[in-house]
């Protein structure tokens, strides 16, 4: 598929700081339970007239080990989107929870995933150990999932992958090996391969959406590499997004309102196909 460099080129947007083995599973009820259905949608009046009375957006714990992000006026005849954090060295499941209200305090349902995930040496192994770890996080990640649905409203097609760093590798190394799984993908400062060119031989990625945060303070990898592989992963038919960030590591809050809207902008076209 050919596409236009200046289509490219204006998908990127710079800004400043201040303000292995995959299980095989039937991929068309891989989310669902019985009793839950995306549909009907409604839009935002019909939902705001259905909430119950005001509940602020908070966290509930299912078990030991997994916590749900609720969103502010919880509506259980909405079918949520959910963000799956991938968590690294750097940044546990506190840290990346607290991150999901800076995003939206209504819009989202959020959990994380312990990866275990360390940043490498080299962009090579980083992207070698992102892929030995993308096989079994599968099967953990769909258990999570199931869990959330059988207490709240997901929708099966909406569920997006997110991380740092290493946990941004994993989040595209996932999506890549199974994007039938997911809607798309959000990864800040993640590596890629020194020989990219690995990353047109993946399949399946026709419209599947990519986010990439960038920083020059990282630099395990260039701006102009990470660019060079959005490109290639957006001629193999991915929508890529690019933005550079003076800093990714405090979360500037011009950064959650950047994912807000990609996510939104991945609701909206979702529901025009």
């Amino acid at each position: 598929m050919t596409q236009s460099n200046n289509n490219w080129i204006n998908r990127i947007k710079y800004y400043e700081s201040e303000p292995s083995e995959f299980v095989e599973l039937d991929d068309r009820n891989l989310w669902r339970l019985d009793g839950w259905e995306d549909e009907p949608e409604m839009d935002l009046d019909e939902l705001l007239e259905r909430c119950s009375p005001y509940s602020p957006a908070g966290e509930v714990e299912l078990s030991g080990d997994l916590t749900v992000f609720l969103p502010e006026n919880y509506e259980p005849n909405y079918a949520y989107p959910l963000v799956v954090w991938m968590t690294d060295s750097q940044r546990d499941t506190r840290r990346l929870m607290d991150m999901m209200p800076k995003i939206s305090k209504q819009n989202y349902l959020g959990i994380t995933v312990e990866s275990k995930i360390e940043q490498s040496s080299s962009v090579d192994a980083s992207w070698a150990n992102a892929a030995t770890l993308a096989g079994p996080l599968q099967e953990t990640l769909l258990e999570r999932v199931r869990q959330v649905r059988s207490e709240y409203h997901v929708h099966s097609e909406r569920i997006y992958l997110a991380g740092f760093e290493a946990g941004g590798t994993l989040a595209i190394q996932m999506l890549l090996h199974r994007p039938d799984w997911y809607g798309g993908a959000i990864a800040f400062a993640p590596e890629f391969p020194s020989n990219n060119k690995v990353l047109a031989n993946f399949q399946q990625l026709q419209r599947k959406r990519l986010m990439i945060g960038m920083s020059a303070q990282h630099r395990s990898q260039s701006i102009a590499e990470t660019v060079d592989a959005g490109r290639i992963l957006y001629s193999a038919g991915m929508e890529v997004a690019t933005r550079i960030y003076d800093s990714l590591d405090e979360a500037p809050q011009n950064m959650m309102s950047d994912l807000n809207h990609w996510l939104m902008d991945c609701i909206v076209e979702s529901n025009l196909v």
